[in-house]
């Protein structure tokens, strides 16, 4: 970066609670509505669907597979969104305000062992959270020279 005579601003936590930053562009691109901030994430309400819509659907807007813990007729209508690996954080919300969905990435034994009656939805990381960074870099390069550079993972889902 020196070399090449670049700027690198890095941040992570601040922008996942930022106004316009990670998590609600995560929330928008899954279609919350009534969207209120949470700390490290998001809550709000979707048309009412069962667990396997709503899961098809986050699928489609974030262009990645997905994994659903729960019943797949599972009513869904309040959905908890944490961007990035924020399972563990977010479970904890999603059960006091009865949620009916969390979404997040990273998904752990440990959280489908306690997720209650909350059904989970896992994307892989990066697709939670390279659309705010695309987004970061539109706004930006209206003021200063700046880009996003797509670098999804290259995931394959082998099945036996």
């Amino acid at each position: 970066l020196l070399d090449s005579r670049m700027s690198l601003y890095a941040m992570h936590t601040n922008y996942d609670r930022a106004p316009g930053g990670v998590n609600d562009t995560l929330a928008g691109l899954v279609g919350l509505t009534d969207v209120a901030p949470m700390g490290l994430c998001c809550a709000g309400t979707v048309e009412r669907q069962s667990l396997s819509s709503f899961a098809a659907a986050a699928a489609k807007a974030l262009g990645t597979e997905v994994e659903a813990v729960g019943p797949p007729d599972k009513e869904v209508r309040t959905v908890v969104t944490a961007a990035g690996s924020a399972f563990r954080e977010a479970l904890p919300v999603a059960k006091r305000l009865n949620a009916d969905a969390l979404l997040s990435s990273e998904l752990r034994h440990d959280v489908i062992r306690d997720r209650g009656e909350v059904a989970l939805i896992a994307a892989p990381h990066y697709y939670t959270e390279a659309p705010a960074m695309r987004r970061l870099a539109d706004r930006l390069g209206e003021k200063v020279p700046a880009r996003f550079i797509d670098d999804p993972p290259v995931i394959r889902v082998i099945r036996a």
